[in-house]
């Protein structure tokens, strides 16, 4: 069954802070707060009175508030993902993602569908921490929250949801499916608002979620100046970071959905393993696959990047030589240009060659108990190294060498329990049908 999706709780006690990690119990800092019920709002610092502070905890014991972490104190996965993988499991598919250990992460399934899986992330100690400083504080929480979950989601990939949230513009959109012809990827991008607007983002038709009934916007109007509230800042307050903040959290508050829990829900009911997916080596496969997508793409952006100083490059020179000496030689730069673009054509290729390979490996041991252990690409060669959980007998390690015989010979190491094979990127499919002549 699809998980249904969030809706905006119907009263809300905000409280956002400024900072973005937790401090220590008993320090102090800056944030703001709004109770939509009453209307009543505010902002606290280092310097205010202790009685300021009472206050909001007094408030809270009516009211549990909803912590607001800053939009770039999370991350936001929207991952291909089998129902097959079990919760425990699921770190190990952002082993490759995040440079946090992904054990230590808090994860919080947002939406699970048969081929997909949508996590927000942060650090559990980081979760913690708030926890302990709002007791400390005698603040009330009812769980935590961060304002992409207010945006919503743009019905198509040529828009983007976008809302000014202090120092950083949010931005909420759909990208290319998870999987080819399944669902489409969520986007979220905190992003400097005094920064020139990140690629690919500029040309989405903007959209303001502080009111609905709003067209399509311009990239370059500032949208919260055009919202019709009582309470909306004034220009010159809306072209102020502060003010964007105090304005954005008296919006969350009345569009919020009901608050995460701070610990995890529970665990996943087991199911029975089926499919190419349940098999664990075939997952970190895919894992795999998904990082050298992710880098492929990342190529082809600097090949933009790259074709577009060029371009300007030949422009500059073609414009001076409407004045002084002959014209620049460009044959070097339309040289570059070709080899950096079949440079590209042959990464991909690549790549499908190596997706195709790790699949055909994946099959001949899907069904016996062997986990992938090392995944090595050293120029044209592939090397995979597979362990069991227990040192196997010799039947078992020359069983397993039989299915991978039809595409070569694995070695078996007795130092490190290892058996490896060592394939050719460009050799051909043993299951491949030849060609009609």
């Amino acid at each position: 069954m699809r998980r249904s999706p969030l809706t905006a709780s119907p009263t809300c006690l905000v409280i956002a802070p400024r900072c973005r990690q937790a401090p220590g119990r008993a320090e102090t800092l800056t944030l703001d707060w709004h109770d939509s019920v009453s209307g009543d709002h505010g902002t606290l610092i280092e310097q205010s009175h202790h009685q300021a502070w009472l206050s909001l905890a007094e408030l809270t014991q009516v009211t549990p508030g909803v912590l607001v972490l800053r939009a770039d104190a999370v991350s936001h996965f929207h991952l291909a993902a089998s129902r097959a993988i079990k919760r425990s499991e699921w770190p190990l598919l952002l082993e490759d993602l995040t440079l946090d250990d992904p054990h230590t992460l808090h994860l919080h399934m947002l939406e699970r569908g048969r081929d997909h899986l949508e996590l927000i992330t942060l650090s559990s100690s980081e979760l913690l921490a708030w926890q302990a400083w709002a007791q400390h504080q005698g603040i009330e929480l009812a769980g935590w929250s961060v304002g992409f979950l207010a945006l919503a989601l743009p019905a198509d990939q040529t828009s983007a949801t976008t809302l000014i949230d202090g120092e950083y513009r949010l931005f909420k959109g759909r990208g290319d499916p998870v999987t080819p012809g399944g669902t489409p990827s969520k986007q979220w991008l905190a992003w400097p608002h005094e920064w020139p607007t990140p690629p690919g983002w500029e040309e989405l038709h903007w959209l303001d979620p502080t009111d609905p009934a709003t067209d399509l916007q311009d990239p370059t109007t500032d949208l919260l100046d055009q919202t019709a509230e009582a309470d909306t800042p004034t220009s010159q307050e809306a072209s102020d970071a502060l003010g964007n903040r105090t304005h954005s959290v008296r919006w969350y508050a009345h569009h919020l959905p009901p608050a995460l829990p701070f610990h995890a829900t529970g665990k996943q009911r087991s199911r029975p393993s089926s499919g190419l997916l349940a098999n664990r080596s075939l997952r970190h496969f895919l894992v795999a696959a998904v990082v050298l997508v992710a880098l492929n793409g990342v190529l082809a952006l600097a090949a933009y990047y790259q074709e577009s100083s060029l371009l300007a490059e030949r422009n500059t020179d073609a414009l001076a030589a409407r004045f002084v000496g002959k014209p620049p030689p460009q044959r070097e730069a339309l040289d570059r240009l070709a080899s950096r673009r079949q440079a590209l054509h042959q990464l991909s290729a690549r790549n499908q060659r190596l997706q195709a390979l790790t699949h055909q490996v994946a099959t001949r041991l899907e069904n016996e108990d062997w986990q992938l252990s090392r995944l090595a690409v050293v120029n044209d060669q592939v090397t995979f190294s597979w362990r069991r959980s227990e040192p196997p007998a010799p039947v078992v390690i020359s069983r397993a060498r039989q299915q991978l015989l039809d595409l070569g010979e694995a070695q078996w190491s007795e130092a490190t329990d290892e058996l490896s094979l060592t394939l050719a990127l460009n050799q051909p499919s043993p299951d491949a049908e030849p060609s009609a002549l």
